[in-house]
């Protein structure tokens, strides 16, 4: 009994006990609070442009907070782990989410800031050039400014993108609105920019400057030499030519984009070599070439497999067949009829030079012929360029002087002199109509001396070039080879005609 009555005086005890009031804040502590300033709801920037700066302020309600920072992009790349965000932007263009998150160690408690980040592209619009140091071949972009002469300059842009360069010195760059490329699902009609060096070549995505295809790949068998020339697009077809042998196939249908077996010249299979130099139209009949080893022309197939044979016009002074010439130059004068303009040399007689209009065709080719004296300019030239759809003038280099000769009158004139020092590289034509806002028309006069280049972009008065270049064009290289516009109206079938 006395047992019993001892544990009961023991619950009486706890009881009474637990009705004491607690007088202690356990649960009357302020709730935390981190509070971030400096983080806007949204940023945008160009692909590899100016990095975006994030510098937030941040406080906390805790005195002996102990904070750690983290950003990522969602859903959960890690950038930096630094209060202060220096991205830069290297990811494709598009829409993207950040995130901050500041963490109190000592308590476990975290506050988010998230924003909205776009990254556009600054490749789609402005002056490509094309340019070599040490015979490594980069491409270089000058964005358009406020004005149509001011730019801002972009170094190296291919390498940059792509991890590499081109092998040898820069020759040409093309540009196709509907090149076939993969996009992780299927092979679609891409923007694409074409250049060409003395032994590569690329395909490149003109939204992200992405390589497509490299000179590997280009082909469905890599040719065992190369020395690629071009690659170009003229009426249904595309052409490239690696080692003097033409590969073509035909964009009227979906393709995987690359070149298959070389074109053979007749059914016989002879040999031959073709001349870096072709007339080609991309709203023209075709593209026309010319085989050095039997001073022949011969028209592209878009089917490819074999090139087909052009007839001669009986008013032509030069045949078209076995003409035994050189060809120094030649050149698209006009899209519409299609003619363009050539230089030969004679194979037996190396003293005897021609300037000769040429009017393809593959039933009717004729060529007009006009001697070239040794007192004339013309005749010791060393680079030429034609005028498409302008005057009838061929502008040409003699040591570091410009010159033009009227394919009319045949009378000579002298343009620009290069100041003393500088090497002439380069010399185009360049005109884009397909935008009035950004339409142009420039005689690019490209140079280079201890490792920069200049290309100076000249307009024109009734064919005289004015005094002073519009604008130049400057980078670092030692050899710049080719410049292209590009615009939001070089698209589909809407391009450049290319040529030398």
């Amino acid at each position: 009994m006395k047992m019993k009555h001892c544990i009961y005086s023991v619950f009486v005890i706890i009881a009474l006990t637990s009705c004491i009031k607690d007088n202690s804040s356990y649960g009357l502590r302020e709730k935390e609070a981190i509070t971030v300033t400096g983080v806007e709801k949204s940023y945008s920037g160009l692909l590899h442009g100016k990095n975006i700066v994030i510098d937030p302020i941040v406080q906390a309600s805790d005195a002996q907070a102990d904070l750690e920072y983290l950003w990522v992009m969602l859903p959960n790349d890690t950038l930096t782990r630094t209060r202060i965000l220096d991205l830069k932007l290297n990811k494709e263009p598009g829409l993207y989410r950040i995130r901050l998150q500041v963490r109190n160690k000592r308590t476990d408690y975290s506050h988010y800031e998230t924003a909205e980040l776009k990254i556009g592209t600054a490749y789609t619009r402005g002056w490509y050039v094309a340019k070599s140091t040490q015979s490594k071949t980069d491409i270089d972009l000058f964005v358009p400014g406020n004005t149509s002469q001011e730019y801002q300059y972009m170094d190296n842009v291919f390498s940059l993108n792509n991890n590499r360069k081109l092998e040898g010195d820069p020759l040409l760059m093309s540009f196709y609105g509907r090149y076939f490329a993969w996009d992780g699902k299927e092979y679609v009609p891409t923007r694409t920019l074409f250049v060409v060096s003395e032994r590569d070549g690329s395909s490149i995505g003109i939204n992200s400057f992405k390589e497509f295809r490299s000179f590997e790949t280009l082909f469905l068998m890599t040719p065992p030499v190369r020395k690629p020339t071009f690659i170009i697009s003229a009426a249904i077809a595309q052409y490239a030519a690696n080692d003097g042998q033409l590969y073509g196939y035909s964009v009227a249908s979906r393709s995987t984009g690359q070149f298959g077996a070389p074109n053979r010249i007749d059914d016989r299979n002879t040999p031959y070599h073709l001349s870096k130099y072709f007339i080609g139209t991309v709203l023209g009949s075709g593209a026309y070439f010319f085989d050095e080893l039997s001073s022949s022309f011969v028209l592209g197939v878009s089917a490819g497999g074999m090139l087909a044979p052009v007839r001669d016009s009986s008013k032509t002074d030069i045949p078209a067949n076995k003409s035994a010439k050189n060809m120094l130059y030649m050149g698209l004068k006009t899209e519409t009829p299609t003619t363009g303009y050539a230089i030969f040399q004679d194979k037996s007689n190396p003293l005897i030079k021609t300037v000769a209009e040429v009017i393809p065709s593959a039933t009717h080719f004729m060529m007009k012929g006009y001697p070239i004296r040794p007192t004339e300019k013309l005749y010791n030239a060393s680079r030429y360029m034609l005028l498409e759809g302008e005057e009838n003038l061929l502008f040409f280099v003699v040591g570091n002087e410009i010159w033009s000769r009227n394919l009319s009158n045949h009378t000579e004139q002298l343009q620009y002199v290069v100041p003393q020092g500088e090497k002439i590289t380069l010399l185009r034509h360049r005109k884009y109509t397909l935008e009035p806002a950004y339409a142009h028309s420039y005689v690019a006069v490209g140079t280079v001396t201890g490792g920069r280049y200049k290309v100076r972009m000249f307009t024109k008065n009734t064919g005289r070039l004015n005094p002073e270049p519009a604008f130049i064009l400057e980078g670092n290289g030692d050899y710049v080879g080719d410049l292209l516009y590009v615009g939001d109206g070089l698209k589909d079938f809407f391009t450049h005609n290319t040529s030398y």
